[in-house]
């Protein structure tokens, strides 16, 4: 992959961004797309559940019809 190394002005202007962007020339046409890198210290990783974990999870199911909901839905509120 090449590398392009931008001036502070556009760092700081990326900077600022709270999620990714597109990235335009000056007639306002994309020509790529900025993603920020995600600080993985702000994430808790957790193991997958293991299969007794499952087992339990898919004995244990609770909830409502799925027309119960539907219903909750289309009622104005």
């Amino acid at each position: 992959m090449n590398k392009i190394v931008l001036d502070p002005d556009v760092l700081d202007k990326l900077n600022e961004l709270n999620e990714g962007g597109q990235i335009c020339d000056n007639a306002g046409q994309v020509v790529g797309f900025f993603t920020k890198l995600v600080d993985s210290s702000e994430y808790e990783i957790i193991d997958p559940p293991d299969e007794d974990e499952l087992a339990v999870a898919e004995r244990d199911l609770a909830g409502r019809p799925l027309a119960d909901i539907i219903r909750d839905l289309e009622t104005p509120q």
